[in-house]
């Protein structure tokens, strides 16, 4: 599951900054700077380098997750220049403290309208603002199928502190409720709810228009195909094989796989020994996100 987020934000890197490269009128420029404003511990970091940046700046609200990123810069001998921000970007208005606001931006946090002041002047005319978050729709949508105040499986669950009819009957604001998420080896601590419509109008209101909004799942089915997503696929082992090679076990319970099996039957005489897959309670949390990207247009 790791891995299969990780490839996401892989393809959404390099596809962005590839973008950003074609569109520029100078070829010879090859001057590039991320700006990351949730960079937490440096998870990112070998990926921007990947992608040929030549100037990171890392913010996040924990001190300890900003030193961490520095050590991990440090240590790994990235080759590019980096700075970074000990700083709370959905209060504090952060682009006094930077050495270039002409930059892209990568979030992957909670969203508010100081968050996305700071996205927007951070970026020039054309620069991109991307990132991944939880679906907000998709987290009601299985918060009211529950009946209850939580749902989820063994490698995630959300709890709340009401059920949906509870929340509707007391007026309480889908924007902004509070969760506790739990994603097996990724995420465990509280998050907001995020509406996509709202946020999409708080970017409006900044100059930033919307590109596209997929879900994982969305996105995995449009950028599987590529030669070289297919070899990253394969390379982070972003997927796991089914059936397994001899002495190894799944990583889910048999019943997980049942999908595969069906379709491995009613592959329509192809001979297929392996598929890529994750299991379904993996498919189940993966399915939670969505990956987003707005242009910055005024």
């Amino acid at each position: 599951m790791r891995n299969f987020n990780n490839w996401v934000k892989s393809i959404i890197i390099r596809d962005t900054i590839k973008l950003l490269r074609s569109e520029r009128e100078d070829k010879n420029n090859n001057e590039f700077i991320v700006h990351d404003l949730a960079c937490g511990k440096g998870g990112d970091l070998t990926k921007y380098e990947k992608s040929g940046i030549t100037h990171f700046i890392g913010s996040d609200i924990a001190s300890v997750s900003i030193e961490h990123c520095k050590e991990r810069y440090g240590n790994s001998r990235k080759h590019f220049k980096a700075e970074f921000i000990n700083a709370d970007c959905s209060r504090e208005i952060i682009r006094d403290k930077l050495s270039d606001p002409n930059i892209l931006v990568s979030f992957h946090s909670i969203i508010v309208r100081t968050m996305v002041r700071n996205a927007s002047e951070c970026l020039k005319i054309g620069g991109i603002f991307c990132g991944t978050m939880p679906d907000s729709m998709e987290v009601m949508r299985r918060l009211k199928e529950s009946g209850t105040n939580q749902f989820g499986n063994d490698v995630y669950s959300i709890k709340f502190d009401k059920t949906y009819d509870e929340m509707i009957a007391a007026g309480i604001s889908l924007f902004g409720a509070r969760y506790n998420f739990h994603l097996e080896e990724v995420v465990d601590c509280p998050e907001f709810l995020v509406y996509f419509p709202i946020m999409e109008e708080i970017c409006e209101d900044y100059g930033l228009k919307l590109i596209f909004k997929k879900r994982f799942d969305e996105f995995y089915e449009e950028n599987r195909e590529g030669d070289d997503n297919l070899q990253l696929l394969n390379f982070m082992e972003a997927l796991e094989k089914y059936p397994p090679k001899d002495r190894e076990r799944p990583m889910g319970k048999p019943e997980d796989y049942r999908h595969i099996r069906e379709y491995l039957q009613n592959s329509s005489g192809q001979v297929i020994n392996t598929i890529g897959t994750l299991s379904k309670s993996e498919w189940e949390a993966a399915t939670l996100y969505l990956v987003f990207s707005f242009r910055k247009v005024f």
